[in-house]
């Protein structure tokens, strides 16, 4: 069995910035929104990593739905279509997928806008460029999803370039979403957190992060769910 990821050396060191982060953003005044996910799947295996990364998200990146971008001076822009969830009750480190998804009390569509000014190579580093999270857009919470029920919902993207995607499984790539909320539970948990009620954790991207480089709407439907969008300028 894979050793967590949070005893690699270099996530550890990395989880050190996570914590300075935090603190340095909540001493300014942002307002506490939750966690996001990042750097799992193949990109972990490429890094060397056992899973996913986890950074914390403010209000101070919160973008209204239908948000104007400009990100003409971005390195390299990308949007990632996710499914966000809303804790209704705390979650400990250690809990069950079941406890995990017990514990959630609404999904919603969301948007998260990233800029990726560094290679796939040193964890460390990417935790202190806060795995490049840029902004994120959440569309309406529905508390008919508690418990973490992602049935029948499918993925399509649609910007200035046409299709990126047509009903595809947003969850193939990111997996039960029971095991995301524990994964971050127990990654919090190494800088004395705790996965609260009232946060929100992006999940990660249901398919493959979309380069912004035309200008344009770009519009994300999690059909059964809901619908979130952005202009990109």
């Amino acid at each position: 069995m894979s050793a967590p990821v949070w005893t690699d050396a270099r996530v550890v060191r990395g989880l050190a910035h996570l914590r300075r982060l935090r603190d340095a953003d909540h001493a300014a005044g942002a307002a506490r929104l939750g966690w996001k996910t990042g750097m799992g799947g193949p990109v972990a295996e490429a890094m060397g990593t056992t899973g996913a990364l986890v950074g914390h998200i403010t209000g101070a990146t919160l973008l209204p739905d239908g948000a104007t971008i400009d990100v003409s001076e971005w390195v390299n822009p990308l949007l990632e279509p996710e499914i966000a969830i809303r804790m209704g009750t705390d979650l400990p480190a250690g809990a069950s997928r079941e406890q995990a998804l017990a514990s959630i009390d609404a999904l919603a569509s969301a948007i998260e806008v990233a800029d990726v000014d560094l290679p796939f190579e040193d964890p460390e580093a990417i935790f202190e460029h806060r795995l490049f999270h840029r902004g994120v857009i959440l569309g309406r919470f529905d508390s008919a999803r508690a418990g973490g029920d992602a049935r029948g919902i499918t993925l399509s993207v649609h910007g200035p370039q046409g299709e990126y995607a047509d009903h595809v499984d947003p969850l193939i790539p990111i997996g039960d979403l029971g095991d995301v909320a524990a994964h971050v539970a127990n990654v919090v948990a190494q800088i004395g957190e705790t996965l609260a009620a009232g946060d929100v954790v992006i999940t990660g991207s249901g398919i493959p992060a979309i380069p912004m480089t035309e200008a344009g709407r770009y519009e994300v439907a999690h059909h059964g769910l809901g619908t979130t969008s952005l202009t990109v300028v």
